[in-house]
This record gives structure tokens, C-alpha cells and sequence, in this order.
């Protein structure tokens, strides 16, 4: 079974594409996918449901990684939590903890959470704004 999910990779500066993982090869394709050696594990909510964004747990002690940002509006103030490295967005998990399937209205939900913007520098850069 081929399981939906979302790959964002910030080098690139373009929307995250649509991926099929294998399921019976899950975890070593998101290691591949992330290159990396540990996996994290945390979620987001996008419009009031929440997400599995998968990480590489040692992405911030990488030399040249790129971040890959989430906003959060909270009373007209922006908390801004970078990670670095790339992501992948899939569904809340299952009962038995793996990974599920983003459906198209879930992929579409989150790409509405996606704005571009300018940084100082003139790059322009993607953002996941959390409360839209």
C-alpha cells in the first residue's frame, strides 16, 4: 500500500510536491527522503486538525540546512518556529502509531497554509502559516 503524504524541501523554494511512500518500506524511505540517520516525529495543526510532520532529529547541526518555517498568529504577534532540513507532512497516525495517508482535501488544506515571503536579504522563502 502506497501512503500520501507532502515532501517540502526549502533548498528549492518551490511548494511541497505529493509523494507515495511504501508502506513496507516506510521508515527507510523517509530516511532517504530526509537524508538522515534519526527521524523526529512531531504534529501541526493546519485549520484546526492536526498533522504528522516528520523531521530529521539532527537537522539543526547540519552545515548548510536550510530552514523550513512554520508562523503562528497569536494575538496580532507571529511566533516563528523554524526546522531545519526538510519535511514531510502526513496523516495524524493510526491507532497502532504509523503514519496515514493525506487525503486530497488534506493536501489542499495545507497548501492553503502555505504563503510566500521576501527575507531581508531579498530570498524569497515558503511558510506554513498555522491559523488560516
Amino acid at each position: 500500500m502506497k501512503i500520501k503524504a507532502l515532501y517540502f524541501n526549502p533548498e528549492k523554494c518551490t511548494p511541497p510536491e505529493t509523494i507515495l511512500i511504501d508502506d513496507d518500506s516506510c521508515s527507510e524511505e523517509l530516511h532517504r527522503l530526509l537524508n538522515c540517520t534519526f527521524l523526529d516525529f512531531t504534529f501541526r495543526e493546519f485549520s484546526n486538525k492536526s498533522f504528522y510532520v516528520i523531521i530529521d532529529d539532527c537537522g539543526r547541526s547540519k552545515a548548510g540546512n536550510y530552514v523550513s518555517t512554520f508562523a503562528i498568529n497569536s494575538n496580532d504577534s507571529k511566533i516563528i518556529h523554524d526546522i531545519f532540513g526538510s519535511i514531510i507532512i502526513a496523516g495524524f497516525p493510526s491507532d497502532d502509531g504509523y503514519i496515514t495517508a493525506l487525503s486530497e482535501d488534506d493536501v489542499k488544506l495545507i497548501n492553503r497554509c502555505l504563503i510566500k515571503y521576501q527575507c531581508a536579504n531579498g530570498i524569497e522563502r515558503f511558510a506554513f502559516l498555522l491559523d488560516r
